[in-house]
This record gives C-alpha cells, sequence and structure tokens, in this order.
C-alpha cells in the first residue's frame, strides 16, 4: 500500500520506538503509525474498575474489540498493509472506531498515553488544515480563561441566596483529559460559601453527536447510567446540576428529567445586583 496522505502533524511521534526491538512499528505512516504503536497491548483499556473515563464504549459493551487496544490494533494492521490497497476504506477498522466517542480517557489515563482521539480523527478526517489548528491555539475553555486570566478575590462574586444551595458537577471528557478539571475547581472555590461535590463518573454517553445517532442510543445510555444518571437522580430537588458540556446537559435532561446548568450560569447568579466599579460620571 502506498504512504497515507496524512492531515495532521506527528512529528511528535516521529524519534518513538528507536532501538526498541518490541515497539512493532508499523511499515507506513511514519509519526502517525508511531503513534498507533505508543499502545504495547497493556488493556488498561479493558479494565471493569469505575475509575477515571478509559475506555467509556468498553465499560458499556465488556467487547474487547470496542477498546483502546484493539483500535490500536487495527490502525497498525492498516498501517502494516494488512487491511488491503485501501485499509482506510475497510469496513473492519470502521466497526474498531465506531463506538470511539474521542473523550480521549486513554490519553490522560492509558500508562502510554495513547491518544485514540487523535488517531481516530487522522483515520477518518479529515481536510482539516492550518486554519484548524490556528484555531485550536486559541481555543479556552471559559474556566481556563477564567483561573489563568484572574488571581482569588479579583472576581466579584457573592455567595448565592441564602440557604446556598448544594452545587453536583459533571465533568465532561475534554474538560477531564487536558486537565481543565483544576481550573473548574479553582474558579468554583471563588465564589463564597459554595458547596460543591464532583461525580466520578466517565463519559456521559452522549459525546457530542454520538448518542443522537439511532444505532448508537442503546450504548449511550449504557454509558450513561454507569456513573453520571444513578448520582444525578440520587441528588437532593435542591440540588444545582453543573455540567459544562452541552451533550452532557442533553443526557441528563433526557436520561433522568432534571436540568443541568452550565458554569456561566452559576457565576451571572453569583455576581452582585449592582454593577462593581467606579460611578459613571455625571452628566
Amino acid at each position: 500500500m502506498q504512504e497515507p496522505s496524512l492531515q495532521l502533524d506527528w512529528t511528535a511521534y516521529d524519534a518513538y520506538g528507536a532501538g526498541d526491538a518490541y515497539a512493532h512499528l508499523p511499515a507506513h505512516g511514519a509519526g502517525f503509525g508511531k503513534a498507533a504503536a505508543v499502545c504495547i497491548g497493556s488493556r488498561s483499556c479493558q479494565r471493569t474498575d469505575a475509575k477515571g473515563v478509559m475506555c467509556p464504549s468498553f465499560r458499556a459493551t465488556q467487547d474487547s474489540s470496542h477498546s483502546t487496544q484493539h483500535r490500536a490494533a487495527m490502525l497498525r494492521a492498516a498501517l502494516d498493509g494488512e487491511l488491503g490497497e485501501r485499509p482506510f476504506e475497510d469496513p473492519r477498522l470502521h466497526e474498531a472506531l465506531d463506538l470511539c466517542v474521542a473523550c480521549k480517557g486513554c490519553k490522560r489515563e492509558c500508562p502510554n498515553g495513547v491518544d485514540m482521539a487523535l488517531l481516530r480523527t487522522e483515520a477518518l478526517a479529515l481536510g482539516l488544515g492550518e486554519a484548524a489548528t490556528r484555531t485550536a491555539q486559541q481555543a479556552w475553555l471559559l474556566e481556563e480563561y477564567l483561573a489563568r486570566e484572574f488571581k482569588p478575590g479579583e472576581l466579584p462574586w457573592q455567595a448565592l441566596p441564602d440557604p446556598s444551595p448544594p452545587v453536583l458537577v459533571h465533568g465532561h471528557c475534554h474538560q477531564k483529559a487536558f486537565g481543565a478539571m483544576k481550573a473548574l475547581r479553582k474558579v468554583l472555590g471563588g465564589v463564597p460559601g459554595l458547596q460543591v461535590q464532583f461525580i466520578d463518573s466517565s463519559c456521559c454517553g452522549m459525546a457530542g453527536a454520538f448518542g443522537y445517532e439511532a444505532e448508537h442510543h442503546a450504548i449511550s445510555m449504557t454509558m450513561a447510567e454507569a456513573e453520571l444518571l444513578p448520582a444525578v437522580r440520587a441528588a437532593s430537588a435542591d440540588t444545582w446540576l453543573l455540567a459544562n458540556g452541552t451533550s452532557c446537559r442533553h443526557q441528563i435532561h433526557d436520561g433522568a428529567q432534571r436540568e443541568a446548568r452550565h458554569l456561566a450560569q452559576l457565576l451571572r447568579a453569583a455576581l452582585p445586583a449592582t454593577p462593581v466599579g467606579p460611578a459613571a460620571p455625571t452628566p
């Protein structure tokens, strides 16, 4: 097979496996192939405990063919020419990648840091190009921006109306995989008297448009029922549910008939009733 036409920058993996007789580097794909070979088959993605994010599709199906390890193996097979001349159109590869919700849990929790979400993007993308790279470098979550740009006490948050309601937080996959939960904790910690509890959950199962697709609805609900929806149902009626992910809020609404708020809504409620700052000049 010919070398695949790559759309993303894989040069960070160029030196991977050098001198390692056990790396099993694919014959094609350059850095992309080496990124797939980061998986050494430890099968940490096939654990059955309820800790962390990785791997929501395996945890829902208990089928190893829907795990990070199997997806990496199929990508290596494609790049080794085992799936024919047009490997990225092979239904076996499509089936392996189909239930990946791109949560990036593997990038954070796999012992070797397999970035299956990015590998999947390259396999399916594609024409993302330079414009998408520039946009990604300038994109910040609200909590990341607030935690980065302001010091504690610089923002005018006040305590929520008495009695302050408890807040139950579900972090979406991007927040967890990219370490943004720390920023979220910092921002919430700046609201006086806020009682905050975080749900220890994996992917909500909606994953953007994934859960809206008829063929994925059942697996989406299985993911949601693993930790998220039971925790939401157990929350008291006066608890504020906080979920920044749009699809997460939809999943909570449809699966537990509860309304979740975005961080911006909670912070708006913590703003003072009158503007803070110098008085307007007298005409």
